[in-house]
């Protein structure tokens, strides 16, 4: 979109140029502050996650146990159904 609004006003190559690269800097400077922002945050997550990892584990492994048996009775369920 933005090279046929550029190329619609008549832009010089070179203030394009100019314009592109001021942009470029712009994203790679907020990308790379906010990736390090998050990166730190992330880091500072994990430490403490490793206080609750045990408690998650258990909560998963509950969890996929349902879940396995909700299907398992839906399934059950369903062949009772079709054998009447």
């Amino acid at each position: 979109m933005t090279p046929f609004a550029v190329g619609a006003a008549h832009i010089s190559r070179t203030r394009f140029f100019t314009l592109n690269l001021i942009g470029a800097i712009v994203w790679t400077i907020s990308f790379g502050y906010a990736g390090y922002l998050f990166g730190e945050a992330f880091r500072l997550f994990l430490e403490d996650f490793k206080r609750y990892e045990i408690y998650v584990l258990v909560a998963l492994v509950v969890a996929g146990f349902l879940f396995w048996l909700i299907n398992l009775i839906r399934r059950r369920r369903r062949a009772l159904e079709h054998k009447k």
